[in-house]
Order: structure tokens, then C-alpha cells, then sequence
């Protein structure tokens, strides 16, 4: 039995062999025609072993490959698909976020807080609202930034020096009054 893993460039060029010798069928014998015909049949077996070889070694690499029910989704000029899922992650935590701050009342620096620790201590962060150390904590957080916005406003009365306000006198007078006012 003949080698069956030709490849296929090597089976055209047989089959090309048998299509250019059409022109001398006219002048041969019935029995080189014979001959010419089983060679051919013969020819034809081989082509159909060696494809079915083949065929049998692409599908043993296709199961070995990782089965997927799409084509790939990223191109060249899109960005990997993995960025794409973190940014969306990320969105989705941001709008989660928000909407949870503004059902329960909470600065956006509060509500980072409390996922801060919702995360660290691997509660929901509607879990973490009722932890007493959190609410305790969420109370010195608020009083805090209530003293530091409790700074006295500044006067909308201008000082008289000599009865002018200061945008009244001229500069000789304000040089001269600077201290006073």
C-alpha cells in the first residue's frame, strides 16, 4: 500500500498529470486506455484516503482547541475585552453608589466610606449601616465636617475711617489710614 499522506499540492499535480494526457487518448490503444482508467481509479482511491486522513487530523486538532460559541469580539482597534468589563464594573459600582447615597442620605464621602468598610468587612453595605462602630464613626465623620463649616462669614459692613469707607477715600488717604481699617 502507497503512503496516504500526500499532500493535497501533490495529489493536484498527479491528477494534473492524468488531465493533460486527455490529448493522447485519441491515439492510444483500448488497452493503454485500460491501464490509463485503472491508474486513474487508483489515483482517485489514494485521493480519497489522503483526504479523509486529512480531515480526520483537522478534526483531532479542532476538539484539542478551546470550544467557543461566538467569534472573538475584539478587533485590533477596539480595546481588550477585559479593560471593557473592568471600566463597565467600575461604572456599575459608581452608579450603585450613588443611588445608594441618596436612598439613605449620605455624602458621597460617607457612602465611599461605608463601602470602604462594607468591603473590609465583608458585609452588604446595608449591613453596614446598622454596625454600631460605623454609625459611631459616621457621627464624629459629620460632626467634624460640621465644625469645620461653621467659620464665621465676614462682614458685608465696610469700616469708616473719618466717615469714608475705604472705597470712598483716595489713595493718599488710604496709605495714610491703612492701620485703621
Amino acid at each position: 500500500m502507497e503512503d496516504v499522506t500526500k499532500t493535497p499540492d501533490q495529489e493536484d499535480e498527479e491528477i494534473q498529470e492524468l488531465i493533460d494526457t486527455e490529448e493522447d487518448v485519441e491515439e492510444s490503444s483500448a488497452e493503454e486506455l485500460k491501464a490509463k482508467l485503472a491508474k486513474s481509479k487508483e489515483l482517485l482511491k489514494e485521493a480519497i484516503k489522503t483526504k479523509k486522513n486529512w480531515r480526520s487530523k483537522a478534526e483531532e486538532l479542532q476538539s484539542k482547541l478551546p470550544k467557543t460559541d461566538s467569534l472573538p469580539t475584539t478587533t485590533p482597534t477596539e480595546k481588550p475585552a477585559d479593560e471593557v468589563v473592568v471600566r463597565l464594573s467600575k461604572l456599575e459600582l459608581e452608579a450603585e453608589k450613588r443611588q445608594f447615597g441618596y436612598a439613605h442620605g449620605l455624602s458621597p464621602e460617607e457612602t465611599d466610606k461605608a463601602f470602604a468598610f462594607a468591603k473590609g468587612s465583608d458585609m452588604k453595605p446595608d449591613e453596614v449601616l446598622k454596625d454600631e462602630f460605623f454609625k459611631k464613626g459616621l457621627d464624629a465623620l459629620r460632626a467634624q465636617n460640621g465644625q469645620a463649616g461653621n467659620t464665621p462669614h465676614t462682614s458685608r459692613r465696610l469700616p469708616k475711617v473719618e466717615g469714608k469707607t475705604f472705597n470712598e477715600m483716595s489713595d493718599a488717604e488710604r496709605r495714610k489710614n491703612w492701620a485703621k481699617v
